[in-house]
C-alpha cells in the first residue's frame, strides 16, 4: 500500500511503496532540513488504492439503455420469425383431401373401351 509523508513547514511531499519508507524518508528529512528538530503539522499517512483500468461498457451500455432494449426486442423478434418460418406449428383443421392425379395425355375423346375406336370412320 503507497504511503506518503508530508511536512508541514516546508509543504514537501514525498510518496514511498511502503510504510518503512515513509518512515526512513521522515527521519532524514528531519535530519538532514530540520537538524534533528521535528516541525509542526507533518504527517504519514496511507494513500487510497489507485483504480485499475475502467472496465470496458457492455453493449447495451454503449447503445444507451434505450437502444439497447430496442435492440434486444428486435433480436428476439427475428429469432422468433426464424424459428416459426422453419418449423411451422400444426394446424388445428385437417388437410384437404387429396385430389385425383390426371393421367398424362388423356384426351376428353378418349374411349375407355380399347376395342372400340375414339372416331368412327366416315
Amino acid at each position: 500500500m503507497p504511503y506518503e509523508y508530508w511536512c508541514g513547514a516546508c509543504r514537501t511531499v514525498s510518496e514511498h511503496s511502503s510504510k518503512a519508507e515513509a518512515e526512513a524518508e521522515r527521519h532524514t528529512h528531519i535530519a538532514t532540513v530540520h537538524h534533528g528538530r521535528r516541525p509542526d503539522r507533518e504527517r504519514l499517512q496511507a494513500l487510497p488504492p489507485v483504480p485499475g483500468p475502467p472496465i470496458p461498457a457492455s453493449p447495451l451500455h454503449q447503445f444507451g439503455m434505450s437502444q439497447g432494449l430496442a435492440l434486444v426486442a428486435v433480436v428476439l423478434a427475428v429469432l422468433v420469425a426464424w424459428a416459426l418460418y422453419l418449423d411451422p406449428p400444426a394446424s388445428p383443421h385437417p388437410p384437404p383431401p387429396s385430389l385425383p392425379t390426371p393421367q398424362p395425355w388423356a384426351s376428353l375423346f378418349a374411349s375407355t373401351d380399347p376395342t372400340t375406336p375414339a372416331h368412327p370412320g366416315p
